[in-house]
């Protein structure tokens, strides 16, 4: 999550303004790709600064961003004058780094989920609840797909993180391991909807 990071100008100009002046979300686009790189960039320099591993091996990379927006899995944060505030996937489930999960369980762990992956928030916007707001709207949009939960994970040292995922609501439930790497663990959570 990058809320503390040098100010820059991720922008999108195929991005419609808000007719209300709020700030909204939707599917990030081809078009998108420079801004939301931008913003990972952003939070890999924040996690780097604060000594946390996470995002410092090269991912994710620009590659793997294109291949989500393709998808549709990515997703932008929009400001009412057409800024990428944020960025997240929104990944159905089943994903095979959430099949085991040590020293916890899952509360319902049969029931469809989706996952959140790769937050991040536009250094532009700080002091402007980003992280929070983004969140929100994943969950929400979460909610409209008719997913009956939500998973997350981040690493044990990303407390900025580990606070916005607590205070949209998610229940801490044990640990995952990326890629089956016990160098690359991560604290599980989970919301049910």
């Amino acid at each position: 999550m990058a809320e503390n990071t040098a100010a820059t100008s991720a922008t999108s100009n195929t991005a419609p303004t808000s007719s209300q002046g709020e700030f909204y979300l939707r599917r990030a686009t081809a078009d998108d790709l420079d801004a939301v790189m931008e913003i990972i960039e952003q939070a890999r320099a924040v996690l780097a600064r604060d000594g946390i591993p996470q995002w410092q091996a090269g991912r994710p990379n620009r590659g793997e961003i294109a291949q989500s927006i393709a998808k549709k899995v990515t997703y932008v944060y929009m400001s009412p004058d057409g800024r990428v505030a944020g960025t997240a996937s929104l990944v159905p489930g089943p994903d095979p780094n959430y099949n085991k999960l040590y020293a916890g369980k899952w509360i319902e762990p049969d029931e469809e989920y989706v996952v959140i992956h790769r937050v991040a928030a536009n250094a532009d916007f700080k002091g402007m609840h980003m992280g929070s707001r983004l969140l929100d709207a994943l969950i929400e949009k979460a909610r409209k797909l008719g997913y009956p939960q939500v998973r997350i994970d981040t690493h044990d040292l990303n407390g900025r993180m580990r606070h916005l995922i607590s205070k949209a609501g998610f229940t801490y439930v044990g640990k995952i391991l990326i890629h089956g790497d016990s160098y690359n663990s991560r604290r599980a959570y989970q919301l049910l909807l």
